[in-house]
């Protein structure tokens, strides 16, 4: 099989998913930009997760709030590594919205930037429920996805995100997704987690409140 390189074919750009709820390609956006090409996020407002109003901003900088679909936008044009962040616009506000950000001169600082990125992972770490989704937990022997779980119930409790949080729980039932109601409580899950949680306590609480 022939490659790229002998069809004469160059990488010129790469299009990947990045947002404040999801840095996990920073360091390859970052290693990707040093190499000369252009950078490209998809999904800047988290698939409509961040369009949904909250008082993020204010939680993570102690400012004064602003819309979160502006805090997510601002959050990835002002990494210095990546050249444009791609939106779905329905309709003429939705177009008008972005334009309006895209063209404020008071974009973060690349200090902001940077304070932004770490109080984000701290307000997550010092959340009642800190789980890291290693999955150490896994596999559940009656199949309960605990870390997805736990992740519902930081966009519910972190970041604001409720009906979005117990919208993930609908279409996880859906897909006969496993719940506290079938735990066995037989603890397996606590012996295994780094972080020492107390699983099936707090796996009861988030059931009760996202299943609601």
């Amino acid at each position: 099989m022939d490659t790229s390189e002998e069809r004469g074919v160059k990488m010129e750009s790469m299009l990947c998913q990045y947002n404040l709820l999801d840095r996990s390609n920073e360091e390859m956006i970052k290693y990707v930009n040093e190499k000369g090409l252009g950078t490209v996020a998809m999904g800047p407002v988290g698939g409509g997760r961040l369009a949904a109003p909250t008082d993020l901003y204010a939680k993570l900088t102690g400012k004064a709030s602003i819309a979160t679909y502006e805090l997510a936008f601002k959050f990835c044009l002002g990494n210095p590594n990546l050249n444009c962040a791609l939106s779905g616009m329905q309709n003429l506000d939705m177009v008008q919205k972005n334009v309006k950000v895209a063209s404020d001169d008071t974009a973060f600082s690349a200090q902001e930037w940077e304070q932004l990125g770490v109080a984000m992972e701290e307000i997550k770490k010092f959340s009642e429920l800190y789980c890291t989704g290693c999955k150490y937990c896994q596999p559940c022997p009656v199949g309960i996805d605990i870390p997805r779980i736990f992740e519902m119930y930081t966009y519910y409790n972190v970041y604001g995100l409720k009906d979005h949080a117990r919208n993930m729980m609908k279409n996880y039932l859906e897909k006969e997704g496993k719940t506290f109601a079938d735990c066995k409580k037989c603890g397996i899950c606590e012996k295994k987690c780094p972080q020492h949680l107390a699983i099936r306590e707090h796996l009861e609480k988030v059931c009760e409140i996202l299943c609601d």
